[in-house]
């Protein structure tokens, strides 16, 4: 498997998740959470710091090596190891990215 094929199974399970309908409930308990209309017990969310990650996801078990790439599957990789949490942490199916990407490398 090359790596665009890895970072696109990646993609297709995150997709998967995402469009659960598990996720569904939890989207919409946060909704009523947040406008107060939740009668239940508040919602659980667990949050790595940022230097866990580097715990949670070594950078020798990514697979791509450009920059942008590796951003990616290290997103996608964060959204399926919540998926798997078991909190009420809820899965989008898109990956935000920065309209610039710098790169020191690139020299003008």
């Amino acid at each position: 498997m090359t790596k665009t094929q890895e970072i696109r199974e990646l993609a297709k399970r995150v997709t998967h998740v995402s469009l659960s309908a598990d996720n569904y409930r939890r989207r919409g308990m946060w909704c009523d959470h947040n406008d107060m209309d939740w009668e239940g017990p508040a919602p659980l969310h667990f949050s790595l710091g940022t230097r866990a990650w580097n715990e949670v996801l070594p950078a020798d078990c990514r697979a791509a090596v450009d920059p942008v790439y590796r951003l990616v599957e290290t997103e996608l990789r964060k959204r399926l190891w919540y998926a798997g949490l078991g909190d009420d942490h809820v899965i989008e199916p898109w990956v935000d990215m920065s309209a610039v990407y710098f790169d020191d490398a690139i020299t003008m």
